[in-house]
């Protein structure tokens, strides 16, 4: 798999390697999974990390489509307007702060994953 992982990653394709282990690392933890997915994402050759990966999008002419997306088009509109903080980036990171907002926004990550 990390052969795999690799030979993507050097034909430009934007990746993440998660391992799901049932005590580190277990699928039934669709938060703990989808951090790793983010924490292991790569592009542009492995110097792009999630946050790069947004940010391009953000910057790309072709956003419009994006824009209409409910979770990703609220972040790619902050960082457009560059209105965008660390809050922000730890929420797509899914390194969630417990708040009043987190727990709505937590259900939403969960019904964009699965």
């Amino acid at each position: 798999m990390n052969c795999i992982y690799l030979l993507a990653l050097r034909e430009g394709w934007a990746v993440s390697y998660v391992e799901l282990d049932h005590m580190e690392n277990p699928p039934y933890r669709p938060r703990s999974v989808y951090g790793s997915i983010i924490s292991s994402f790569r592009f542009e050759g492995g110097e792009g990390d999630f946050r790069k990966f947004l940010q391009k999008i953000a910057m790309s002419k072709n956003t419009h489509e994006i824009l209409e997306h409910p979770l990703l088009g609220k972040i790619i509109r902050k960082i457009k307007e560059d209105e965008v903080d660390e809050d922000d980036w730890e929420w797509m990171e899914g390194k969630l702060k417990i708040s009043k907002n987190t727990i709505i926004l937590r259900r939403q990550v969960y019904t964009a994953i699965f």
